[in-house]
């Protein structure tokens, strides 16, 4: 069922434009998470603002490191194939290692940060939630993930973003990294006005 899922997903984007715009999300469709964490950390604006977009950043990275975790030690009991691997009729649209296909990495870690970033600007995170599952589509499509392998990566995504949200101690560090950061660039920023 996965398999034929899979294939049809494929065949059914071979017009040129939705194969052309999924190669080019499998491939770059996380620079979005990269870039909105640069541009939001270091936008000007209130001290309380600010330390507020810094806090969301950190919660989602740590959700990202918590899911990456789980599908590290999920690797290492169960490999599975990639469709590419695994059935000649898949083709594979972009270059990858024939490592562990389950769960979706790419899918997992985008739609956790966009859970973490969603609990505190609800545009924004819906944004990188949607942008997650076009991610997760577009990476069914390059014939590099089963369909289970992008639900699994939303469910592990999820998981490690609840890790991330009900652990105090992750929570205070989002919460303390911000205001040590605003206290050193305004120390350096005094010394260079010296």
């Amino acid at each position: 069922m996965d398999y034929w899922l899979s294939k049809k997903i494929q065949s059914l984007c071979a017009p040129s434009c939705l194969r052309t715009g999924s190669i080019w999300l499998a491939r770059a469709g996380f620079w979005v998470y990269i870039i909105y964490g640069i541009v939001q950390w270091f936008r000007p604006g209130r001290p309380e603002g600010q330390r507020q977009r810094r806090r969301s950043l950190l919660e989602a990275l740590f959700s990202v490191l918590c899911s990456s975790l789980m599908s590290y030690v999920i690797a290492r009991i169960w490999r599975r194939p990639r469709p590419f691997a695994a059935h000649r009729d898949i083709r594979q649209y972009v270059a990858h290692k024939d490592n562990a296909s389950f769960p979706s990495n790419h899918t997992m870690n985008a739609f956790a940060a966009g859970l973490a970033v969603f609990y505190r600007s609800k545009l924004a995170g819906l944004f990188l939630i949607l942008w997650s599952l076009l991610i997760g589509f577009s990476r069914i499509v390059c014939g590099i993930h089963y369909v289970s392998d992008i639900l699994g990566g939303l469910v592990l995504g999820l998981a490690g973003w609840r890790v991330t949200a009900r652990n105090k101690g992750l929570r205070w560090l989002a919460m303390g990294l911000p205001w040590l950061w605003t206290w050193l660039t305004e120390r350096i920023c005094q010394r260079e006005r010296r």
